[in-house]
């Protein structure tokens, strides 16, 4: 099943009792309300203020890893394309990380998954290859300017940006190089199931 809107995209399937989540897109415009220059509203707060957060938690080696361009891209990278391309992981490592940041980097990936119920989270979680995730920021480092960050994995494609309207329009999306819209849950399925079609059937398709 499916649920869209023009800044909510949710895509489940469940195949032999298993689920896949993904694409899973979350976007806030305008991501902050104000009243005469006090914030009265901000849904999507956390998904900057973690980041941030990282980056002041980073030694400058760490950083200077992690900010890989001063320009922002024009949106999420991987857009509304139904198959994403794996790009080669850029940013820093939870290896050349601090052991707060690298933690604080894995509470991030944490806060995405936990946008599903605690017991898929947990599963989604296990099967992410900690070590061999990469952060990157792009763009300014300057509240209310443009930026964006990816959290980058074998298996996962973590992306937010805040390009839009003055840097007050934010697009987020958790994706699966491999199993977006339960790609890898019905390969396994068609594998493990024998299917026959009706012989007036396939003489007809």
């Amino acid at each position: 099943w499916r649920i869209e809107g023009h800044h909510l995209s949710v895509n489940v399937l469940v195949a032999d009792g298993r689920v896949s989540a993904t694409p899973f897109f979350l976007g806030a415009n305008p991501a902050r309300v104000t009243y005469r220059g006090r914030v009265v509203g901000q849904p999507m707060q956390l998904e900057e203020e973690l980041a941030r957060e990282l980056l002041d938690r980073m030694d400058p080696t760490a950083r200077r890893l992690a900010v890989v361009s001063d320009l922002t891209p024009h949106d999420i990278r991987s857009g509304d394309s139904p198959r994403i391309n794996p790009s080669e992981p850029v940013g820093v490592t939870p290896a050349q990380l601090s052991k707060p940041a690298g933690e604080l980097l894995f509470d991030i990936v944490r806060f995405y998954l936990d946008r599903l119920r605690h017991e898929l989270a947990d599963e989604e979680f296990a099967r992410i290859r900690q070590e061999r995730l990469h952060f990157s920021w792009e763009g300014s480092l300057r509240r209310g300017e443009g930026h964006y960050y990816r959290v980058q994995g074998p298996e996962l494609l973590i992306e937010y940006d805040n390009t839009f309207n003055e840097a007050n329009h934010i697009h987020t999306v958790w994706r699966r190089h491999s199993g977006d819209f339960g790609d890898d849950l019905l390969a396994a399925h068609c594998d493990a199931s024998r299917h026959t079609v009706a012989l007036g059937v396939a003489q007809n398709g």
